[in-house]
């Protein structure tokens, strides 16, 4: 029985196919665990990613939390020198022209002269003593130093 090359050709088809089918289940199988191990390792793969992301947010609002902070603080420091009484005495002395009680205040003699009152306005009726209209607010100290310093030379 000798049988030729297209025999054993077609025999051997015939093996492949015999043993492909009794083994079709198992590579079902296998290729349904390929499968969803290669979709696992994708979805790993994204939440790693996502993660990442995450812990880069998380590190720029704690950079931002604390420079908020920072402004907060300074913030407050701010509101509670301005409700000191050294604010409020600085902002007299600089802004109103006003002196501590016991300090010499220095009038150059030329704003004194200046401060005297001359017949025209001797003329004018004065105010009551209540009327805040008789009160005349000052430049403060420097200032008028500086006028006059400026003036002379």
């Amino acid at each position: 029985m000798a049988v030729g090359p297209a025999g054993a050709r077609e025999r051997g088809v015939a093996r492949l196919r015999q043993w492909l089918a009794s083994r079709s289940g198992l590579y079902l199988i296998s290729g349904g665990i390929g499968l969803i191990a290669a979709w696992v390792a994708v979805g790993f793969i994204g939440q790693v990613t996502t993660g990442a992301q995450l812990e880069r947010r998380v590190m720029a609002y704690r950079a931002e939390i604390t420079a908020i902070a920072a402004t907060n603080t300074a913030i407050a420091r701010m509101v509670q020198y301005a409700a000191s009484p050294a604010y409020a005495e600085r902002v007299a002395r600089e802004t109103l022209g006003y002196a501590r009680e016991g300090d010499a205040v220095l009038l150059p003699a030329r704003l004194q002269r200046a401060a005297t009152p001359t017949a025209t306005i001797a003329a004018e009726p004065e105010p009551p003593p209540g009327d805040p209209g008789s009160l005349v607010r000052l430049r403060p100290n420097w200032q008028r130093w500086l006028d006059v310093l400026l003036r002379q030379s």
